[in-house]
């Protein structure tokens, strides 16, 4: 009998938990929509146009994000929110929605763990200042996000990636971001 129930768990952990089984799950992005404060930088995030791809399972969009700063950055804040789609008719349900003190992130990413997978991939992308931010222009061109790696348990779904950048004492608005994409099983 007890024989019996450990053949039967190892077969089902290997069912399970066989590197076949297990698919990454990574975020593609469809669309974005960028708003950035002129009196603050030159800025933008443009999805890199790519006319070669047939919309196969494996088409990873890069994209280019810059900014060209015009004053010293000490103080930041990025307010991020994640939605995930649900049924038709029912509103995008919020996964996370946190605020992160960007000077913190810079120099212990560690601490926010959602954020962090996407710093650290930006950061493969190009060279990251440090706090206090010098002005400067600040370029990650052909980025992409597909080695980030998703908890499995996620479906694939539509989400929508909302990221508010707050500056300064009086919290100046300097940018708004809205991502649009899906989550892809590979």
């Amino acid at each position: 009998m007890i024989v019996h129930r450990c053949l039967v768990s190892l077969i089902l952990f290997e069912l399970f938990y066989s590197p076949a089984s297990i698919a990454k799950i990574i975020p593609i992005l469809d669309r974005v929509e960028a708003t950035f404060d002129s009196k603050l930088s030159n800025s933008s995030f443009v999805l890199d146009p790519d006319k070669s791809h047939n919309q196969t399972r494996r088409y990873y969009p890069t994209f280019t994000l810059s900014f060209n700063t015009f004053r010293t950055v000490n103080e930041a804040w990025l307010h991020a929110k994640v939605l995930m789609a649900t049924k038709k008719g029912l509103p995008n349900l919020p996964i996370f929605d946190s605020t992160v003190n960007f000077c913190d992130l810079l120099s212990h990413p560690q601490k926010y763990h959602l954020v962090s997978l996407v710093f650290y991939e930006i950061r493969r992308y190009g060279p990251v200042p440090k706090c206090p931010v010098p002005p400067g222009v600040y370029s990650y061109s052909k980025a992409s996000l597909k080695q980030i790696q998703l908890p499995s348990f996620l479906s694939e779904s539509d989400f929508v990636v909302e990221i508010e950048g707050f500056t300064g004492s009086a919290r100046e608005k300097f940018c708004l971001l809205k991502l649009y994409g899906s989550l892809k099983r590979i």
